[in-house]
């Protein structure tokens, strides 16, 4: 378990690694980032909430930030890498897993915790739809086609084809077998929305 305390001693522990400073005050924190330019920022995210995070991102640039959080949550997860993170990881983690995230923001990927990186993708997907993706995926869903959708929501039938194409691929899905399963899992259809079931074109 990674405990606040020990952070400095795991990361000089890390051959690959050196500690250059440690600090709790963000503000001295900020300046000894701006003199040393380490190849990574860790971060513990205690330090406050979204406004300071996006700050302490934007002032470390190009120089990687790594959260380690007391909540081990999408949603904190989501809100660091929205501000610009490149690895997020819950301070209950394993110390192995700070060496590895490290190592891999270092060679410019992105880190983040597995289970929680599984949890965001899920959460990234149907809210990664713009309200017309939404009504697309909706009509598609019951059955309409694209002439029906194009009458329905005003638009033309390219601006419909365009938002099928958009929300297939956000979602990953091929198929409108498949659009219509998803539908039906989210709970956005219901059996009396729908028309007979669309084939797999």
């Amino acid at each position: 378990m990674v405990t606040l305390h020990g952070l400095t001693s795991i990361i000089g522990a890390q051959d690959e690694f050196e500690v250059v400073h440690s600090e709790r005050d963000i503000d001295v924190s900020l300046s000894a980032l701006a003199e040393h330019r380490p190849d990574v920022y860790v971060i513990e995210s205690c330090f406050g909430g979204d406004c300071v995070l996006e700050t302490v991102v934007r002032a470390a640039c190009p120089v990687p930030v790594l959260i380690v959080s007391r909540h081990r949550s999408a949603l904190v997860l989501q809100r660091a890498m929205r501000h610009g993170a490149r690895g997020y990881i819950p301070l209950e983690a394993r110390p192995s897993m700070l060496g590895e995230a490290m190592l891999r923001i270092v060679s410019g990927s992105v880190y983040l915790d597995p289970g929680l990186g599984a949890e965001l993708a899920e959460r990234r997907g149907i809210h990664t739809l713009s309200e017309r993706e939404l009504d697309v995926l909706h009509l598609v869903a019951i059955g309409h086609t694209t002439a029906e959708i194009a009458a329905s929501l005003y638009v033309s039938e390219r601006t419909v084809e365009a938002c099928r194409s958009s929300l297939k691929s956000k979602l990953g899905l091929r198929t409108k077998a498949q659009i219509h399963a998803y539908a039906w899992n989210k709970g956005l259809i219901t059996a009396c929305s729908c028309v007979p079931v669309p084939g797999a074109g």
